[in-house]
């Protein structure tokens, strides 16, 4: 979330558009796989 809002706030601040887009999406992406990788069954349930 931090990385997201700092993302925005660099694109706000015109301070290279086009990497601070590209950065946003990369950001964007990571979160979407951490959130699939959240939603899928572990291969090993334990106890410990």
């Amino acid at each position: 979330m931090v990385l997201s809002v700092g993302g925005m706030a660099f694109l706000r601040l015109d301070i290279l558009p086009v990497a601070g887009a590209i950065g946003q999406e990369i950001i964007d992406v990571v979160a979407v796989l951490t959130i699939a990788r959240a939603a899928w069954p572990p291969k090993e349930l334990t106890d410990i």
